[in-house]
């Protein structure tokens, strides 16, 4: 969940309607489904919900967070960790698909 307001679905729930999804739009279109791969968010503090996206590009940079923007609940690990000065940064296209039909 990304605030203490959402109520998101269990990732099984999630990951069986987006492949259900995926199948149904190749067959209507005549293509072979992909192989998906999903993101699981943050399940190691709790629930998430799912981010489906292509990398487009990926560079690396000094002195940016990693956070762009949006809606999330944050919380700092360690107040002792030295700040994190440089990182990847991936440009993708992404559908988040959260209590919602794609």
């Amino acid at each position: 969940a990304y605030t203490s307001e959402d109520d998101p679905r269990e990732p099984a729930e999630i990951a069986t309607a987006l492949a259900e999804i995926v199948r149904g739009e190749c067959r209507a279109a005549e293509l072979q489904a992909p192989r998906l791969r999903v993101d699981p968010g943050r399940p190691i503090v709790g629930p998430t919900a799912f981010t489906l996206s292509e990398v487009g590009r990926a560079k690396r940079s000094e002195g940016r967070s990693t956070m762009l923007g949006g809606a999330s609940t944050q919380r700092t690990a360690s107040a002792a960790a030295p700040p994190v000065s440089e990182g990847t940064n991936f440009w993708s296209s992404c559908a988040v698909a959260m209590n919602s039909w794609v």
